[in-house]
């Protein structure tokens, strides 16, 4: 199913790195994604594209059954689950996240934040917690 859903090279492990994750999750979860499953396998028949099941159609076959599927208001959850999945693990490869232009250095996000001009908690008389801390100091030292 990734090799329909996405243009590129589909990364080696992928479908081991969703099955993982999938083991992780509860009882229920993991026998709706199965279910999910049997549904997108079961979608050429069900939608009366083909007579063959899902992974037996050819990369142009699937992808057209796979819009067909997320166009479905009755079938189209079942896709919504795995598509999802896929996605997240996808994208943690370094090379598809650089081949979107993503850049590992993320400071772009630093300029929009000034640096706070104090440090501390403020009370709600305006006095600084700081400031407190250093008077019990220099009145303990003395």
């Amino acid at each position: 199913m990734a090799d329909a859903l996405f243009e590129s090279e589909v990364p080696a492990g992928l479908y081991d790195d969703v099955f993982a994750f999938v083991a992780q999750a509860s009882f229920a979860t993991r026998i709706t994604l199965r279910l999910a499953l049997v549904v997108i396998q079961l979608a050429p028949i069900l939608m009366f594209v083909s007579l063959r099941p899902f992974a037996s159609l050819d990369r142009d076959r699937r992808h057209e059954v796979l819009a067909r599927l997320e166009r479905s208001s009755a079938l189209g959850l079942a896709l919504v689950a795995w598509r999802t999945l896929l996605l997240l693990h996808f994208f943690e490869d370094a090379r598809e996240l650089a081949r979107i232009g993503y850049r590992e250095e993320r400071k772009r996000h630093l300029a929009l934040v000034p640096a706070p001009t104090q440090s501390g908690v403020r009370l709600r008389d305006g006095t600084d917690l700081l400031e407190d801390d250093e008077d019990d100091e220099e009145q303990g030292a003395a």
